[in-house]
């Protein structure tokens, strides 16, 4: 394990293929979704989990991905004691999954205020100074739109037309900054706070999850990751990828190698959906 702060010169011909880790995988067919994470080469352990509920392309479908947050005691298991509620949640609405537009969003918003309350109790319960909390970026996918719940930094795409398009916005100090025009994309790429979270599930009582209706066409790719990717990938690296593989499982090696040969300085996370 290297030291915090040192990273390693990668060769051009590295590839790398981890085993599979699905943290709280549900059902799904690999031909069209797949899901993997990486510890990286710094981290000691691995705060980010996933997990997704794909039985078709025609039903509903549930894809999240969670960063436990870095300092806050057990942020792993924040995140994979999350990543299970949600998929739990969802398998078991079964048949009760609304399909109208109007009351998906709130529905989701209820169950990530449940976790968010579940974490918050397991904090209060156990006194600690620094509490356990995670990040989320979730998207549930129906026959003809698409829901993305989040907060903080993890992120969903969709690549549409050959163009990737940014389905959410970081709840970050960094991210703030630059809405307001007081630093560049630049500066935010070394700024020495781009690790404060502004929203997140678990360290506080309420949660201010932030959730977006979108379309879903024929030929969507989805993608979601943890800042383990886009920390390494810019967005026009990250639409290659997604635009030459040839199925969801390679783009989420190929995102995977590529952000390890960026320096691997965080774990990375990424679920690909190419329906």
């Amino acid at each position: 394990m290297l030291p915090a702060g040192k990273t390693q010169k990668i060769p051009e011909n590295f590839q790398y293929r981890s085993v599979p880790q699905p943290l709280a995988c549900g059902l799904a067919s690999t031909s069209f979704a797949y899901g993997e994470t990486n510890l990286g080469f710094i981290r000691d352990s691995n705060e980010d989990s996933y997990g997704y509920y794909a039985p078709s392309t025609c039903e509903p479908m549930l894809f999240a991905v969670a960063d436990g947050i870095g300092g806050h005691g057990n942020g792993n298991f924040a995140s994979r004691l999350l990543i299970r509620m949600l998929l739990a949640g969802w398998r078991d609405l079964g048949r009760d999954i609304p399909s109208d537009r109007k009351k998906l969003g709130p529905l989701l918003t209820d169950m990530v205020v449940s976790c968010n309350r579940r974490i918050f109790e397991l904090n209060e319960a156990a006194d600690n100074a620094v509490p356990m909390g995670t990040t989320l970026a979730m998207l549930a996918v129906m026959p003809d739109f698409a829901v993305t719940v989040h907060l903080g930094d993890s992120r969903v795409y969709v690549l549409r037309g050959g163009k990737l398009i940014p389905l959410t916005q970081d709840h970050s100090y960094v991210a703030l900054l630059l809405q307001r025009g007081q630093i560049t994309k630049e500066q935010a790429s070394s700024h020495p706070l781009s690790h404060v979270i502004l929203r997140s599930v678990g360290p506080t009582v309420n949660a201010e999850p932030e959730v977006r209706l979108h379309e879903r066409r024929p030929g969507d790719r989805f993608l979601l990751c943890t800042d383990g990717v886009t920390t390494h990938l810019n967005d026009a690296r990250i639409e290659d990828i997604l635009k030459s593989s040839g199925s969801a499982a390679d783009a989420v090696r190929s995102m995977i190698n590529a952000s390890l040969r960026a320096g691997g300085r965080d774990n990375i996370t990424a679920i690909g959906a190419f329906l």
